[in-house]
């Protein structure tokens, strides 16, 4: 899945500006992500907006951090980087990535060999999508993605 499919399936983007991108985040992420002023730096200098709840709906699932969007086909894995119950539930963008990969992999395998893998079935990861400012530190780019 292309980045363009993936940003359509997980948010309206008919609304965004030509250069611009749609992105959509845990509600609880999106609170503690506008307390940091990193963020609040960038929302001054226009680089983000906030839309606030807009677009489609997504059901929490079990793991919190994965979301259903309602009338699609597709979850969300959202990194929340808070702490339920006795762990911090975050996953990382290296995490998120290296699931996109994996997928790839295990899709190529199967379609070689179907019933090679005794019946494993698999749900699909086809995409990650993150962002950092253009100019961020590299500690900072890190904390964006």
């Amino acid at each position: 899945m292309d980045k363009g499919a993936a940003l359509t399936a997980v948010a309206d983007q008919m609304g965004a500006a030509r250069d611009r991108a749609i992105l959509s985040l845990h509600p609880v992420q999106a609170k503690l992500l506008l307390r940091d002023p990193r963020v609040r730096d960038q929302i001054e200098s226009g680089r983000i907006r906030d839309l606030g709840a807009t677009g489609k709906f997504a059901r929490a699932l079990a793991s919190v951090r994965t979301l259903l969007v309602e009338s699609s086909d597709h979850l969300l894995k959202t990194s929340l980087a808070i702490r339920i119950a006795n762990c911090v539930r975050k996953n990382a963008w290296y995490e998120l990535e290296s699931a996109v990969v994996i997928d790839r992999v295990i899709t190529r395998v199967l379609a070689k060999d179907p019933d090679g893998c005794g019946g494993l079935s698999v749900i699909p990861e086809p995409a990650s999508l993150g962002w950092s400012p253009v100019d961020a530190s590299p500690v900072d780019e890190l904390w964006f993605r």
